[in-house]
């Protein structure tokens, strides 16, 4: 069947991008169709089948990425890469703002004329050599030339006028277009001697064997010069990545995100990569990112919308993989990470981890503790971290959450018999190093009494009645003696809208203390003549004592006595 569509040709409908995977006629219906594969999976209705037969098979494992489409449907004219750049940047619209457009006009017969000819296009040239930053994503390009089978010699004029007019640019986005070769790349990069930034996401390239990669003309200074690479969605393969990097010699950040990326091979990297993000892909362990540990120039890796839910894949009695110390930015949000050993083994397998990101996990999203105690958490088990989910952590912050994280594990303690400490602290492998820092908890094992099950139960709680503003009722909580002072303040910043280190608790006894005058004398009589002349009143040298419930390790129940208390909240 004669026709001008073949596979893997790039299409554009109505701006919704998609890649022909079959050409042919379809059982049960007349004519010729055209099994196209959406860049954008949602556009399609099936896979590549028909009534149960497939006719293509789609590289995206969605099950809607496909469609047919007739031949005869209008699809979207591509354009040059130099047709693109004088849309953007060379039309009527960009240019109406230009001063020199507004003053430079000719008057004819009395008639203000639009200056026309040489020196208009002069000026447009001279605009596009200054650009340093050209966005040319989602312009229908295809590559040098509209078309592959231009002839050689238009096709090298066209790398001419490319180099000619494009010669400041830096930064290039060809993100989103009909490019499928790469040597189009590769040629188009050779005639901008000072770019440095390339993104190239949303396109499908063709052709990334070792045979195919070798035809590539590659000029030394092509891609070599090249700093910082984005090739998210563009669905390769890690191995046809790395046929790719071989060439970056100077990299150093590289995007490769939404590419359903489920493990890294062994490959050599440019030692200078200092920033790689692998967000969005299907990821699933710490430990199939073994090849990045090799990277010493590394700094920061962005793992965020992956599947990661374990470092290693099975417990291994070898040493664990270890990322290099200069690795201090790591962002885990948005996965599946929900016990608390994953995060205890970030201390090894990022030693220098100085920034963390690990919001928007089961373990936090799900868990019984406030988002506060879960911050709290996080950064006392982790002691390198300077930043925590964007915040920064100030020294005090991090104090409190070690005093808090060491008063948990020593309540633990307090619940297990000595014979199952060792087997407690396997779970806090900080907690000796916090012991140094804080000194060591005393352990108090809890001995159950002779009462009834619901005395003993009640005994566990303190009915704690808080006033915090004459306009705000008062209100009674049961507090388990076990809870720190954290967890109170947790309970009570929830209840009333403050953050907890921004409040101070004072219990309100009902014992009393002397009131000491102006000499610092308490006003007790001091002289037997002061008896005598009935100056011994008491009444009126006496206070209710008051006591302030200070963060640490200890419990309410060390603080308060009793089954009852009232305590008053103040503003620090």
């Amino acid at each position: 069947m004669e026709t001008s569509f073949h596979e893997n040709q790039r299409l554009s409908y109505d701006s919704v991008l998609c890649t022909v995977r079959y050409v042919g006629s379809v059982e049960g219906t007349e004519g010729a169709w055209l099994g196209v594969e959406w860049d954008d999976p949602r556009r399609g209705k099936h896979s590549g089948t028909h009534k149960g037969k497939r006719y293509f098979k789609c590289k995206d494992p969605s099950p809607t990425a496909g469609s047919f489409v007739r031949p005869s449907r209008r699809a979207d004219s591509p354009l040059s890469f130099l047709q693109g750049l004088n849309k953007k940047y060379a039309s009527d619209g960009n240019l109406e703002n230009d001063d020199a457009s507004k003053t430079s006009q000719i008057q004819w017969g009395g008639k203000v004329v639009e200056e026309v000819g040489f020196d208009k296009i002069r000026r447009i040239q001279a605009r596009l050599q200054e650009l340093k930053v050209v966005l040319l994503d989602g312009l229908c390009i295809r590559g040098v030339g509209v078309s592959s089978r231009i002839p050689k010699s238009q096709n090298e004029k066209e790398l001419d006028d490319i180099g000619e007019t494009c010669r400041s640019i830096r930064d290039l986005d060809l993100s989103r277009n009909l490019i499928q070769d790469w040597r189009e790349i590769v040629e188009i990069c050779g005639r901008l001697p000072v770019l440095r930034s390339l993104r190239l996401s949303g396109n499908r390239f063709m052709g990334f064997g070792e045979d195919d990669m070798r035809e590539v003309p590659c000029p030394t200074h092509a891609l070599a010069k090249i700093e910082e690479l984005e090739l998210d969605n563009t669905l390769l393969t890690w191995s046809e990545l790395q046929a790719l990097l071989s060439h970056f010699t100077s990299l150093q950040n590289l995007s490769f995100s939404f590419n359903y990326l489920e493990r890294l091979n062994a490959c050599p990297l440019s030692q200078a990569l200092a920033s790689i993000s692998l967000e969005y892909n299907n990821i699933t362990r710490i430990s199939a990112l073994q090849p990045l540990t090799q990277l010493m120039s590394l700094k920061s890796l962005h793992l965020r919308g992956n599947q990661i839910s374990l470092v290693n894949e099975t417990p291994s009695s070898e040493a664990p993989m270890k990322f290099p110390e200069g690795l201090a930015v790591l962002d885990l949000s948005y996965n599946f990470i929900a016990d608390w050993e994953f995060i205890d083994a970030l201390n090894q397998v990022f030693p220098g981890l100085l920034g963390l990101r690990v919001s928007n996990n089961p373990l936090f999203e799900n868990s019984k503790v406030s988002v506060e105690e879960s911050y709290m958490l996080t950064l006392a088990r982790v002691p390198g971290l300077k930043t925590l989910n964007f915040s920064t952590i100030t020294q005090a912050e991090r104090t409190d959450a070690e005093l808090h994280y060491l008063a948990i594990i020593s309540r633990q303690l307090s619940a297990s018999s000595p014979s199952l400490y060792s087997s407690v602290l396997l779970s806090h492998p900080r907690y000796v190093a916090l012991c140094a820092l804080h000194g060591t908890p005393t352990i108090t094992r809890t001995i159950q009494g002779a009462g009834s099950k619901e005395d003993n139960f009640m005994e566990r709680f303190i009915a704690i009645s808080c006033h915090f503003d004459k306009d705000v009722k008062e209100k009674v909580f049961e507090v388990p003696r076990a809870w720190t002072v954290y967890q109170f303040k947790a309970l009570l910043g929830r209840t009333y809208t403050i953050r907890p280190r921004d409040m101070r608790c004072i219990w309100e006894t009902d014992e009393k203390d002397p009131v000491r005058d102006a000499d610092g004398r308490c006003g007790e009589s001091d002289s037997e003549e002061d008896e005598e002349n009935g100056d011994n009143d008491r009444t009126k040298d006496w206070t209710n004592r008051e006591v302030e419930l200070v963060d640490g390790t200890r419990e309410m129940g060390f603080w308060v006595e009793g089954k009852q208390a009232r305590v008053r909240i103040e503003k620090k």
